[in-house]
């Protein structure tokens, strides 16, 4: 997924941003842990992508100019993976009515199962694809990453 993932961003001309703020993250654990170890963990990193992104897309300061149109923070995923099962999560930040965020399932894969792989495999590429996508999206929505000007030291 990881190698799918790198080619797509790339493909898509947005590995310069991808590196610094992602669409999804990804959560593994062995087979032996509890599956709410996990959840506690791609909450905590998705909670963490979540405010990098309010950051990036500069919403308090939209808001505070009363601005006619405040961005918004997009769909961030999850993929946790504990030996043959991968899911796909969305992040639910918390709300007035919802004090702690959430993660909600939007599918379940098992690589275990003999005859799914091609399937699973074409699910994985769907979701990177859909990923890579919304990022060249809100690539227009994001400032320019700024690159670092180094003196030449043999001058």
């Amino acid at each position: 997924m990881q190698k799918y993932t790198d080619w797509a961003i790339k493909d898509g001309e947005v590995d310069h941003i991808w590196s610094q703020l992602p669409l999804f993250k990804i959560v593994t654990w062995t087979v032996n842990v509890h599956a709410s170890a996990g959840e506690r963990e791609m909450i905590q990193k998705l909670g963490d992508l979540y405010e990098q992104w309010y950051e990036a897309l500069e919403i308090e300061a939209a808001e505070e100019r009363k601005d006619g149109v405040v961005p918004e923070v997009p769909t961030l995923y999850g993929v946790t993976a504990s030996h043959s099962v991968l899911a796909f999560v969305s992040y639910a930040p918390p709300t007035e009515e919802r004090e702690q965020p959430q993660l909600r399932l939007i599918a379940m894969f098992d690589f275990g199962k003999e005859g799914y792989d091609v399937w699973n495999s074409l699910a994985v590429a769907i979701f990177v694809t859909h990923c890579r996508n919304r990022m060249m999206q809100l690539k227009e929505c994001l400032p320019e990453p700024q690159l670092l000007e180094e003196e030449d030291p043999d001058l």
